[in-house]
């Protein structure tokens, strides 16, 4: 099997985008300011006079412009390397290894993996800290860019100008406002920077797109994708740090940290979006061949027709589905899209807000009667919460070790209809 190498196209100046793009003239920024509602100082915000919020929603652009440049360079040379290397997976007792024929170099020169970082066999899965489940990830971003994300293409400085515009009319109609890259959630896309970026990260998640890229070109290849998937959810480890431990003990620990209704979770997507509709199916089929499972995907394909369409299709009605895939919000302290909008097979969507502009306490209510942004501010990052984990975290029956992203997609604590819209704090 041949690895694929996925076309990179990219804008290299900002200054053209300057010139060029609608939406960051001094007459839409300033405009925008006073329309929407109060955004904080570093991201354009409307308390600050016209100067100031040009300023420092230019410096935002540009800080996040850079980073998205490094990660299109680095992917770059390490495409370079995969090119003809043939991609099988192996299986290793219970896990799942996409191995090379040949092992990968040690590039790029100023990042590249440590020494005692294998560069021949990548594992399928990986691990989430944070949330403390086994997860999916492929490279996130504009597929312009060696991303998986449709919707990045509409909300990222290095997407090709022509493009952008296009995606950006999209959105536009989807959203009724027009995009601001300094506010758009994907320009300062977490899973671009920090460890995400390393040479390490990035080799991993562009193995297993390649290797899904190929996979998905037939039938049979993707009955065998979806078999592979299958066989790794089933055996992945959903053990409290990522280690098998005495089952005993651990299944203790895992079930009063957390995992209090014993079922299992999977975080699809800690970087990366449903890239195709076949693709999406894949994982739909995997959902369903593991109904003990619950799998969450926040996504931001809603902005494509053919992708938000595929959802519904897919995975409707939402309420009876364990694949629970939130529509993300475009801009940076905006609501999501209703999930009754988009259709049958959407959850309640997630938003990010700065925490100066949160409403107080974590359940949100309207006091004049106005549906809130949203429902639940994730507790996560909790100055109490030590740890900074789900498992340690205040869930909204106010209980700790909280699931809330998964088991409130579709319905309340309560049990009633609609879900959670759930806030994600910037940081």
């Amino acid at each position: 099997m041949a690895a694929v190498t996925i076309k990179l196209e990219r804008q290299s100046a900002l200054t053209e985008l300057d010139r060029a793009l609608a939406s960051l003239t001094r007459a839409e920024l300033v405009g925008a300011s006073r329309r929407r509602p109060a955004r904080a100082p570093e991201l354009g915000s409307a308390g600050a006079d016209d100067s100031d919020t040009l300023r420092v929603a230019s410096e935002a652009l540009q800080k996040s412009h850079a980073q998205l440049e490094q990660m299109a360079w680095v992917r770059a040379v390490l495409q370079r390397a995969l090119v003809g290397n043939q991609i099988t997976p192996v299986l290793d007792g219970r896990q799942v290894w996409l191995e090379l024929e040949h092992p990968l170099p040690s590039v790029p020169a100023w990042n590249p993996p440590p020494h005692q970082v294998s560069l021949r066999r990548f594992q399928l899965l990986s691990w989430t800290s944070k949330m403390g489940t086994p997860s999916f990830s492929l490279p996130a971003g504009a597929t312009t860019m060696g991303g998986t994300c449709p919707g990045a293409n509409a909300g990222q400085s290095v997407v090709p100008l022509a493009t952008l515009r296009r995606a950006a009319r999209k959105v536009t109609e989807q959203i009724g406002a027009p995009v601001h890259l300094a506010q758009a959630i994907c320009q300062h896309c977490y899973a671009e920077g920090g460890q995400y970026s390393t040479a390490t990260v990035q080799y991993a998640q562009l193995v297993r797109l390649a290797f899904v890229s190929e996979m998905l070109t037939s039938r049979t290849s993707q009955g065998d994708l979806t078999a592979l998937f299958d066989y790794a959810v089933k055996n992945a480890n959903y053990y409290l740090n990522g280690r098998r431990g005495a089952s005993d003990d651990a299944e203790r620990s895992h079930r009063r940290r957390g995992e209090r209704d014993c079922r299992r979770y999977f975080r699809l997507h800690d970087s990366g979006d449903f890239f195709t509709p076949v693709y999406l199916a894949v994982w739909k089929t995997v959902a369903n061949l593991n109904p003990d499972v619950s799998f969450w995907a926040p996504s931001r394909v809603w902005v494509n027709e053919t992708l938000r369409e595929a959802v519904n299709v897919v995975n409707g009605p939402a309420e009876h589905s364990n694949l629970v895939i939130r529509p993300s919000a475009f801009h940076i302290n905006e609501p999501a899209p209703d999930p009754r909008a988009l259709g049958v097979g959407w959850a309640a969507g997630a938003t990010t807000y700065k925490d100066a502009l949160k409403p107080a306490g974590p359940r949100v209510s309207a006091p004049d009667g106005r549906r809130p942004p949203y429902d639940w501010d994730c507790q996560a990052y909790d100055p109490e919460n030590e740890l900074a984990s789900c498992r340690e975290a205040r869930a909204p029956d106010g209980r700790v070790g909280c699931r809330a992203c998964w088991t409130y997609g579709t319905r309340s604590p309560e049990g009633g209809p609609g879900g959670l819209a759930i806030n994600y704090t910037l940081h």
